[in-house]
């Protein structure tokens, strides 16, 4: 089973048992509605696109990307303190997904967005660059070996799709555990 596909299953089910509440108030009103979002990329994930030769697309990639442009045009973002950590997660996860291989360079490059988490950037914006970062590193990729070798393959495949999926649910149980942990210290008077 795909990484992708256990992530998504995992922040479904949390979605629909109400295990979330910071997360359905960030992104979407209403478990049912969080749920059939997470569906879409569950089921258009399985497929990759064989566009040309040089140029590959996952379904579900596409649609993390539209959705996180989407909320970015709807929502806004402080673009400073985004775009810098936009590119920090970039860069981890392309040194990730290149200098390790298989399940560890996929959930090395998904914790890379618990970064976003840890500066508490805005649930809305962390999910955004976590589903527009790991494009950005596949185009990276792409444009590096293009300059070097003169030729390169744009993949934006099932491996993209891991990392966004990942990465949302890493930034979901992050933003989580910060909702929890500040609600105890205020019961606590801490």
């Amino acid at each position: 089973m795909p990484l992708s596909s256990m992530a998504e299953m995992m922040l479904i089910i949390a979605a629909l048992t109400g295990l979330m509440p910071k997360m359905l108030d960030g992104i979407a009103r209403g478990e049912l509605k969080l749920a059939v979002l997470l569906l879409a990329p569950l089921a258009l994930g399985q497929f990759d696109v064989r566009v040309s030769q040089e140029f590959t697309l996952n379904a579900a990639s596409a649609l993390y990307a539209l959705s996180a442009t989407v909320m970015i045009a709807k929502y806004g973002a402080r673009a400073s303190r985004t775009s810098l950590l936009f590119f920090v997660v970039a860069v981890l996860q392309f040194g990730a997904l290149n200098l390790l291989s298989g399940d560890a360079a996929l959930l090395a490059a998904g914790l890379a967005a618990v970064i976003l988490a840890v500066y508490k950037l805005p649930i809305k914006e962390a999910f955004a660059v976590a589903a527009l970062a790991p494009l950005a590193a596949a185009l990276a990729e792409f444009l590096i070996m293009n300059a070097v070798r003169g030729y390169g393959v744009l993949e934006i495949s099932k491996r993209v799709h891991d990392v966004q999926a990942l990465g949302a649910l890493f930034i979901a149980f992050a933003a989580e555990l910060a909702h929890f942990n500040a609600k105890k210290a205020g019961e606590t008077g801490a």
